[in-house]
């Protein structure tokens, strides 16, 4: 299956997100790669007209919520007051801000049995990327940077909530 579009790109930006429908289902596959190809640039040049995307099956394992609600936001990560779109991979933090289409990535958590949880724990209005681990919550605080542990939970029926 392909798909076409035009991708605008102001003076001096370089990268630009793009949407990639994904028909997901419940069987355990090999991952899918996928080409993006630019052409017909207008008032500009292509300096690398091909990128490679990833499908990665997530079929196996526990699994984890594609929207957290907080505050009636699922994950506002820049303030604006309105939802980012963002990823949680193999520790990796993906958002797009909304606020001016910008890609953050962020590397906080890792471990195969982390559970993302963003959540607001600082009071900033701004979501802080956040794991829980076998009974620990890891949070990095957005309004300043600083980590902490917070000890809650840890039974094995223990599901997190935020």
């Amino acid at each position: 299956m392909s798909n076409s579009g035009i991708v605008t790109f102001n003076p001096g930006e370089t990268s630009k997100p793009i949407t990639v429908v994904v028909i997901g289902d419940t069987v355990a596959e090999a991952n899918e790669t996928f080409s993006v190809n630019l052409t017909n640039p207008i008032n500009a040049t292509i300096a690398d007209g091909q990128g490679v995307g990833t499908i990665v099956n997530d079929d196996s394992g526990n699994p984890i919520p594609t929207t957290r609600l907080i505050n009636d936001v699922a994950a506002d990560f820049d303030g604006d007051g309105k939802n980012d779109i963002a990823v949680y991979r193999d520790g990796n933090w993906f958002i797009i801000r909304s606020s001016d289409g910008g890609v953050t990535s962020v590397g906080w958590g890792g471990l195969a049995q982390d559970i993302p949880v963003p959540g607001d724990y600082d009071g900033d209005g701004r979501t802080d990327v956040a794991v829980y681990r076998d009974g620990v919550w890891f949070v990095l605080q957005s309004s300043n940077g600083v980590s902490t542990a917070v000890v809650w939970g840890g039974l094995a029926q223990d599901v997190p909530l935020n």
